[in-house]
């Protein structure tokens, strides 16, 4: 029960901001992109500071969250509730699936994006290995083809 809700909020959240261009163009709702694929050959800047391709953190099911690290607003709350329910869904991050933070702010750093991870591993519930929660940065076009709105992720 607790697993669905935390993913019918991510997925939520997800959906209405990664499909928000793609509502400018149509009518708003959801537009299921089943069988499609993620761009996974990008390359972001982890919290070290090093470059990593998606698709070595994509190897497990993976949650993904469109964020702004240095945001008041909805950012902030979605990522401390993912922190204080991932203990409650009866699965192992980075066992069993992944969780990455990725900034929509390409001025936003690897600094930031450390700082932001130590935060909600310490408000988790739960250990969090290293690999299990993952904070990215990126430069602008990085962050939007993976936000294209070809791309919702559903």
């Amino acid at each position: 029960m607790i697993a669905r809700k935390l993913f019918t909020i991510v997925l939520l959240f997800s959906t209405l901001v990664f499909c928000g261009e793609q509502a400018k163009k149509s009518i708003v709702g959801i537009d299921e992109q089943l069988g499609q694929n993620i761009p996974v050959g990008l390359q972001f800047t982890d919290e070290h500071g090093k470059k990593v391709e998606l698709s070595s953190l994509v190897d497990k099911p993976t949650i993904f969250m469109f964020v702004y690290f240095e945001c008041p607003g909805i950012c902030t709350p979605l990522m401390s509730s993912v922190a204080s329910e991932i203990g409650k869904i009866g699965m192992k991050p980075g066992q069993d699936y992944r969780i990455i933070s990725v900034s929509f702010d390409h001025t936003e750093g690897y600094e930031l994006a450390a700082k932001k991870k130590a935060n909600y591993l310490n408000a988790a519930e739960i250990e969090v290995p290293e690999n299990g929660w993952r904070f990215l940065t990126g430069d602008s076009n990085a962050i939007a083809t993976l936000t294209d709105a070809d791309y919702c992720f559903t």
